[in-house]
């Protein structure tokens, strides 16, 4: 699910070009979420800290990858969320 929000905001704000690379970053998360259901969490949290990465790049001040209308305050709430959510999934059993 936290894979498919910036498809969203991409869908509502972006440009065809948005919509491809979110999409693609979509289908990445898929295949990682797809993966630690058969071969364990270490690919949850890759997948976890893959995203974290993600929502850093759509920071606004570093509009590298992201998509338009993704709000400042998501950003930073999403990525720390993501990273200590990765942590967790490795310290927790």
């Amino acid at each position: 699910m936290i894979y498919g929000v910036y498809s969203g905001f991409a869908l509502s704000a972006g440009s065809p070009r948005h919509l491809a690379v979110e999409g693609v970053f979509l289908l990445t998360g898929l295949t990682l979420a797809f993966l630690s259901l058969g071969h364990g969490r270490v690919w949850l949290a890759i997948a976890l800290l893959l995203h974290g990465v993600w929502d850093v790049l759509h920071h606004a001040d570093r509009h590298v990858l992201g998509t338009p209308g993704v709000p400042r305050w998501y950003v930073s709430f999403c990525s720390t969320y993501d990273i200590l959510a990765a942590a967790l999934v490795m310290v927790v059993r």
